[in-house]
Formats: structure tokens, C-alpha cells, sequence
């Protein structure tokens, strides 16, 4: 608790606000009971009566406590308070262990972080691998007020429809998880547009190398692709392997060697490269390919890339678990769209495997 010496030092109300939280937790104001008055508080704090109001003011937003006019603040039984919903001011982002190295989770966390700092709203990283009961335990604490799910692997997403059946705010991006909202990326502009320019390229069939079999947005995605594919009445085969497995692409490339055309998601590109260089020989002068990717764009880059617009699907993410009403709706969905950058040539690798416009 904080204490009388402190009363030369400027008491900000999110301190008090949390020594109270602290205090209700630990049962020293019981469910049910009267908090002391402003002006006890006040002086308790070595605090405004303004300052204190504030703190007061943010734990009814909290559902802490209930505010009764002319009787003063109750402590609403935590009981009660778990089935109510709550204003959302801290996030926890769930994020793998290299999650910031990799381009993806980075422009995601940046898109959060640009939606909370215009929007009040605080943002904490956490792990993939943190525990169901260290996670229910931060909620119930008030630590954090909703998860934000990014980069999650299969056998982590069983924690996630935990925390939904305690109906606990949650946003997965990338997956659809039963009690939990969505963000997703719709793909098919960019495959239409990029499709486009491969077949006005001279091509008829192209490749897709994927980097995850079996999850939704990767189902998502090839279907579309599928489709944009269909309606350009070319043919479009997928490779669907590890990441990075230079001999199933060495292997798909020589049984599809009328395949001339590549589209290469971020974690195949280097692989993709090693395999143009040991095939070089053998690479027609009109084959061409494309990257997707998460980190933007190499304005120097020949090559045409698809940008996942991340930062979007991170910040439309942190504005749907602020502004939603789960309790209303605990599985919204949104899609963001997703377009190729103008101005780029396709890539075309002559046979010293070289770049060429």
C-alpha cells in the first residue's frame, strides 16, 4: 500500500488504482464490501480527491467495483465479475519465442502498437508457449484484459480454446477458433492481379509454393489462389512441403518442368534462389516468379512481391478486441485485403541465373 511519506512525490491515479486492485485481490475489501470514502483515500494516498475519483472511476470501468449513488463503492463479487464484460486497456500479444525476428510478427506487433498509441491502449509481449493457468491467472489479475494471438502453432491453438471457454476477449490472426475472433487476409485481389501479369507474361501454368499444409488461412489462401487461377483459365499446381526443403523443390520443379512460372511465400524464397543456382542450366529465359512477403518492399527489386499488409491485420486485430462486445459476439471475423505492389516487372532469371528487367 502506498503510504503517508510519499506525499512530496506526485500520486498518479493508474498507482492507486492498482494498489486497490491489489488490495480487493488479496481480500483485504471482501466481495460485497464498502471501499473507505474519497477523502479517506485521499489521505491515505497523500493524494487529490480529483486523483483518486480518477482511479476510482477505473476500476468501475474494470468491474472491480460499483458505484452507488449516495452509499458509496462496492467490491462486485469476482463471481459476478468474471461473467461481466470490460473496458479493454491492456493487450497481451502471443507471439512465438523468434516471433519479433521474423518479418511477419513484427509488422503485426507494429500495427498494435500504432493503434494503441493513438488509442490509450497498453500493450504487453507474451509467449506462445506461456501456460493456460499463468494466462487465466494474468486475466483474472487484471494484468491484461484480452490476448492477441499471432503466428500460433497447432499444438498450442488447444490453450486458446481454453481461454475461450472461460470467455476470455480473444483475436487469433490467421486462425478460426471457436469463442475467439479472426483476422484474416483475403488474397484473391492479389492473386487476380499478379496472375495477370504472369499470363500476360506468356505463361498458362504456374506454381504456388506454400509454406503450411492442413491450417485455414493457408487453405484460405491456395483456395484463392485456385480461383484466380480459374478465372484466368490457367493452370496452377502446389507444392505443399517443409519450408526450406531444397530437394522436394528440386524433385516438384523437374516433374513440372513445363512449369515456368513461380510464386514463392517468404519462407521458401531463399530455398527457391539455392534451387534457380543449382538448376541454372536448365532454367528457360522466360521463366519468371514472384515473392510474398510481410516485411514490404525492395523498391530495387526486380522481382514482383505480394505484400501481406500486416500492420493492418495487427491494428484492425487491437481496434476489435478494444472496441467489441464478446459477450455479445465471442467469434467476429474480419478480412483485410491484400494487394500486389504496382510498378514492379515480374522477375525473370536468364541462364546465369541473374535478375534481368
Amino acid at each position: 500500500m502506498l503510504s503517508a511519506g510519499q506525499s512530496k512525490i506526485r500520486v498518479r491515479y493508474s498507482d492507486i488504482e492498482e494498489d486497490l486492485r491489489k488490495r480487493i485481490l488479496a481480500g483485504e475489501f471482501a466481495d460485497g464490501c464498502a471501499l473507505p470514502g474519497e477523502i479517506p483515500l485521499s489521505k491515505s494516498y497523500s493524494a487529490s480527491r480529483k486523483t483518486v475519483r480518477k482511479a476510482l472511476e477505473q476500476l468501475c470501468n474494470q468491474n472491480f467495483i460499483s458505484k452507488s449513488r449516495g452509499l458509496g463503492n462496492f467490491v462486485i463479487p469476482a463471481a459476478e465479475r468474471d461473467k461481466m464484460p470490460r473496458i479493454t486497456e491492456r493487450i497481451r500479444v502471443m507471439i512465438p519465442e523468434e516471433g519479433l525476428q521474423q518479418d511477419f510478427c513484427s509488422e503485426v506487433v507494429a500495427g498494435i502498437q500504432k493503434y494503441a498509441a493513438v488509442n490509450g491502449v497498453a500493450v504487453t509481449l507474451g509467449s506462445v508457449s506461456e501456460t493456460t493457468a499463468s494466462l487465466t491467472e494474468q486475466y483474472r489479475n487484471f494484468q491484461c484484459d484480452a490476448f492477441l494471438w499471432c503466428s500460433v502453432p497447432e499444438e498450442k491453438l488447444s490453450t486458446v480454446k481454453t481461454l475461450a471457454g472461460l470467455h476470455i476477449p480473444q483475436v487469433v490472426i490467421g486462425n478460426s477458433i471457436p469463442g475467439a475472433g479472426a483476422v484474416f487476409y483475403d488474397s484473391l485481389p492479389a492473386w487476380q492481379s499478379l496472375l495477370f501479369m504472369l499470363y500476360n507474361a506468356g505463361h498458362r501454368d504456374a506454381a504456388f509454393l506454400e509454406r503450411a499444409q492442413g491450417a485455414e488461412w493457408s487453405s484460405k489462401r491456395q483456395q484463392a489462389m485456385k480461383n484466380a487461377a480459374r478465372k484466368l483459365d490457367m493452370n496452377c499446381t502446389i507444392l505443399n512441403a517443409e519450408p526450406g526443403d531444397q530437394n522436394a523443390l528440386e524433385n516438384f520443379m523437374r516433374e513440372h518442368a513445363e512449369i515456368n512460372a513461380f510464386v514463392a511465400i517468404s519462407p521458401w524464397t531463399e530455398a527457391f534462389r539455392n534451387v534457380l543456382d543449382k538448376m541454372s542450366m536448365q532454367i528457360p529465359e522466360d521463366f519468371s516468379f514472384a515473392e510474398m512477403t510481410a516485411a514490404g518492399v525492395d523498391n530495387d527489386s526486380q522481382i514482383t512481391r505480394i505484400y501481406i499488409p500486416s500492420q493492418g491485420m495487427g491494428f484492425a486485430a487491437a481496434e476489435m478486441l478494444a472496441t467489441h462486445d464478446f459477450r455479445k459476439d465471442p467469434a467476429p471475423v474480419r478480412e483485410i485485403g491484400c494487394f500486389t505492389v504496382a510498378g514492379l516487372s515480374t522477375g525473370v532469371v536468364n541462364k546465369e541465373s541473374r535478375l534481368v528487367s
